[in-house]
């Protein structure tokens, strides 16, 4: 199923109430299409219904508009650079990010995690 097919169906189902079945659909979108903003950015759309600012923050994290204080949530919920950059779930490099903002982003959040040493950045290995 192509990823417009797929938010076709997730507005759908927002129509009808099905909050969790858009949620999950857009769960496995990002886990299909990371690189993908729109569906980043749809995914944090849902988990502002459900009233999680910390998860809407995750999903709007890459995001030039993203929102202040779901940004600070997320980074509340994920004080660890290396566990906040697991829960960003971005594959590869930060240069394959769409937006400069992305890139920036990423490139901030792998500084950080590798500033606190540990295992090997996620964002540094191949796609």
């Amino acid at each position: 199923m192509t990823v417009g097919t797929t938010l076709v169906r997730v507005d759908a189902d927002l129509r009808a109430g099905r909050i969790p079945v858009a949620r999950q659909r857009l769960r496995g979108l990002v886990g299909s299409y990371p690189a993908d903003l729109t569906v980043r950015r749809r995914l944090a759309e849902v988990y502002r219904l459900y009233g999680e600012p910390a998860e809407a923050g995750r999903w709007s994290y890459l995001d030039a508009d993203r929102d202040p204080d779901e940004a600070a949530a997320f980074e509340a919920r994920h004080p660890d650079p290396l566990d906040r950059m697991t829960a960003v779930a971005w594959r590869g490099p930060e240069e394959s990010a769409p937006t400069d903002t992305a890139r920036a982003r990423l490139a901030e959040l792998r500084a950080a995690a590798s500033a606190r040493g540990g295992p090997p950045s996620p964002l540094t290995r191949p796609a």
